[in-house]
C-alpha cells in the first residue's frame, strides 16, 4: 500500500498497515509491512504518526527506507525477548535481510551478552543495507527496567537474561540517525558494526545513569563516521569507538569525527577500546563538553590492536567519582595499555594529541602501561587542570580495570601520573590544586 503525499517523497504511514499506536498492541507486523513495502517500491519514508505510542518487537530496517518518528510519536520496545532478532545466531549472514518478523530466533534466556561478540539480541536491526535512516523528533524507548535488576542504589545490571542491543546496524552503508530522543536502553544503544558513511546528528540519548553497559554510540570496525551535535547521558560510555572480536572481519576503525557533543557518563564520556582487536586511526574529537562523569577521555588498549593518529581538541572536562562498581576514579584523561589475557600480546598506542583541554576533576591525568613499548609519542598542549573534591567517593586511587594484573593503584591524586610511556610531551600545562598537601607538578 503506497500513499503518495507529495511529489517528492513516497510516504508509508504505519497506521495504514494496521498499526494501532495504543501502547499495548504489538505493532511490529504493521511497521515491518510498511518498511517492506517501502523498500520494494524504491524507498521512501515510513512514518509513525505523532500523539501515539507504538509497542513493537524486533524491526528489520531495509535499504532506502527512512523510519521517521513525528514529534510526539513514541516507538517502544516490547518486553517479549523471544520475538527479538538474534544476530549472534544467524548462521548464514547473507540471508539476514530476508528475515521475517516470525523468524526471530528463540533464545536461550540464560545466555548473557558479551561485548566482544555479536549481540545475542537486537531490537532494531539491519544487515548489509544501503541508504537507511532513523529520523524525526519522536522518542525511542527501550525495555531496560524489564531485563535488569538492582544490585545496590548505584548499580543495575542483568538478571540472567540477555539484554538486547537497542539498535544494531551491521555492514550497512550511507546510514543516518538524526533528531530522535532515545531512552532506557538496557545494553548498547546504537551499535554501528562494520558500517561506512555514517552521520549521527542532533540526537539525544538519555539512559539511566545506573544501568550497566548502556553505552550511547558504539562505532565498531566502522569508517567515515560523523557524530555531531548530540546530547548523551548514560551509564558506561557515551561515545566509544571499538574493534570487537565478533566483528573483526570488517577491518579498521578509521576516519571518525566527533564534534560539538554534550556528554554525561558514569564511566567514560569519550572512549576508544576496551575491545581493541584491530587498528584505530585518523580519529578527531573536538569542541565537546563533558560534565559529571567518572572519566572524561579514556583510551583502553586491552588486545593486540594499534591506536594512532588521534586528536582531542577544545574539550572541557568535569569529572567526579562514582561508586566502585564503575570503572574510573575521576581521571579526566586515562590512557592505559594492559593485556586482557596474559597469553595474548597487547598492542600499541602512539601519536596521540590532546590540545586545549580544560579539566576540573577529582583526579589527575593517567598514562600507564605495565611494561614499556606500548605507549609512545603523546602530546599534551594547552592543558588546564583544577583538582578538587566533589563526591563522597573521593579518595586515593587510579583505576586500571579491566585486564590482567589490573585493579586500583593506591596513591593520592596528582596532575600527571605517567608510568612506562615514552616521549610524553607537555606544553603550556597549568593548574590549580585544592587538595591539601599535594604537588600539582608531581608525576
Amino acid at each position: 500500500m503506497i500513499i503518495m503525499e507529495d511529489e517528492v517523497n513516497r510516504i508509508f504511514r504505519v497506521r495504514a498497515y494496521g498499526a494501532m499506536g495504543d501502547g499495548q498492541t504489538n505493532d511490529a507486523r504493521a511497521i515491518q509491512a510498511a518498511i517492506d513495502d517501502c523498500a520494494q517500491n524504491g524507498g521512501g519514508r515510513v512514518i509513525l504518526d505523532d500523539g501515539r505510542t507504538y509497542l513493537a518487537s524486533s524491526i528489520i530496517m531495509k535499504s532506502h527506507v527512512d523510519l521517521f518518528l513525528e514529534k510526539d510519536a513514541t516507538l517502544k520496545a516490547n518486553t517479549d525477548l523471544d520475538r527479538f532478532v538474534s544476530p549472534a545466531r544467524i548462521a548464514d549472514r547473507r540471508s539476514a535481510p530476508q528475515i521475517s518478523q516470525l523468524a526471530c530466533a528463540q533464545t536461550d534466556r540464560m545466555v548473557h551478552p558479551h561485548a566482544a561478540d555479536k549481540p545475542r539480541l537486537a531490537w532494531i536491526y539491519a544487515y548489509d543495507q544501503d541508504d537507511i535512516s532513523i529520523s524525526g523528533e519522536g522518542t525511542i524507548v527501550g525495555n531496560a527496567d524489564e531485563v535488569t535488576h538492582r544490585v545496590n542504589p548505584y548499580y543495575v545490571t542483568e538478571m540472567g537474561l540477555p539484554r538486547p542491543t537497542l539498535i544494531y546496524l551491521e555492514h550497512c552503508r550511507d546510514v543516518r540517525v538524526m533528531g530522535a530522543q532515545i531512552r532506557k536502553a538496557p545494553f548498547w544503544t546504537l551499535h554501528l558494526a562494520g558500517c561506512e558513511h555514517v552521520v549521527v546528528s542532533g540526537i539525544a540519548i538519555m539512559n539511566d545513569l545506573d544501568c550497566a553497559n548502556s553505552d550511547g554510540i558504539d562505532p565498531d570496525h566502522s569508517r567515515d563516521v560523523l557524530i555531531e551535535n548530540c546530547r548523551i547521558e548514560c551509564a558506561d560510555d557515551c561515545i566509544v569507538i571499538k574493534n570487537t572480536r565478533g566483528n573483526i572481519e570488517y577491518g579498521d576503525c578509521s576516519s571518525i569525527t566527533v564534534r560539538n557533543c554534550d556528554l554525561v557518563s558514569t564511566s567514560a564520556a569519550l572512549k576508544i577500546g576496551t575491545e581493541s582487536w584491530g587498528h584505530f586511526h585518523d580519529i578527531d574529537v573536538a569542541d565537546c563538553r563533558i560534565a559529571r562523569s567518572n572519566r572524561g577521555i579514556s583510551l583502553q588498549l586491552r588486545d593486540s590492536g594499534l591506536m594512532e593518529n588521534i586528536r582531542f581538541r577544545n574539550i572541557t572536562i568535569d569529572t567526579r567519582r562514582f561508586s566502585p562498581e564503575w570503572w574510573g576514579c575521576g581521571e579526566p584523561i586515562a590512557i592505559t595499555a594492559l593485556a586482557r589475557d596474559p597469553s595474548q600480546p597487547v598492542g600499541l598506542i602512539r601519536n596521540i594529541l590532546f590540545e586545549n583541554i580544560d579539566c576540573d576533576s577529582e583526579n589527575g591525568i593517567l598514562v600507564y602501561a605495565l611494561e614499556s613499548g606500548h605507549i609512545e609519542n603523546l602530546d599534551f598542549s594547552g592543558i588546564k587542570i583544577r583538582l578538587s573534591v566533589k563526591s563522597k567517593w573521593f579518595g586515593k586511587g587510579y583505576d586500571l580495570r579491566p585486564g590482567h594484573n589490573s585493579g586500583i593503584i593506591n596513591r593520592a591524586p596528582v596532575a600527571f601520573l605517567i608510568h612506562n610511556a615514552e616521549n610524553v610531551r607537555q606544553f603550556e600545562v597549568s593548574g590549580v590544586n585544592e587538595l591539601a598537601g599535594l604537588d600539582l607538578d608531581e608525576a
